[in-house]
């Protein structure tokens, strides 16, 4: 996770993005085995079937390795208060950066709020992703190879 931080604000939290990245050397680990128990709230079937649509997303964007050749921004925020003043674009900026030293394009889905930013950054749209009603955008980044 990458996060952007205000020094005229006191170091405070302004933003945030959490790229994927696949490792070989990770995919040999153990994983752990205990995790806490979802919330009494948690509508787990949703969850699934969220799980689902991004799943067969991976799956036609890039065939059987889903998204272990690109890096895959999975959640970008930025406070409200915070917004249009260019932290999106420089944790867009930071992952487009390194998938470039490692030669891999970039992908995400984005929600039709996130999709003008992804656009201007150069993320291309391949197809609209229908996710509980709401069209997604699912977008990539494309490496100069």
């Amino acid at each position: 996770m990458v996060v952007a931080v205000d020094d005229s604000l006191n170091d405070q939290v302004v933003g945030f993005a959490l790229w994927d990245v696949y490792s070989e050397k990770a995919s040999n680990q153990p994983q752990p085995s205990a995790q806490e128990p979802p919330p009494p709230c948690f509508d787990q079937e949703a969850f699934a079937e969220l799980r689902a649509i991004v799943s067969s997303d991976h799956q036609e964007m890039f065939g059987e390795r889903g998204i272990k050749d690109v890096w895959h921004l999975d959640y970008l925020g930025v406070d409200p208060q915070q917004q249009r003043k260019g932290i999106g674009k420089i944790l867009l900026d930071w992952g487009i950066n390194r998938a470039a030293g490692d030669k891999k394009d970039c992908y995400l889905l984005a929600t039709p709020a996130g999709k003008p930013l992804y656009t201007k950054t150069g993320f291309e749209e391949v197809r609209v992703v229908p996710i509980f009603g709401v069209s997604h955008h699912s977008m990539l980044f494309r490496y100069n190879r």
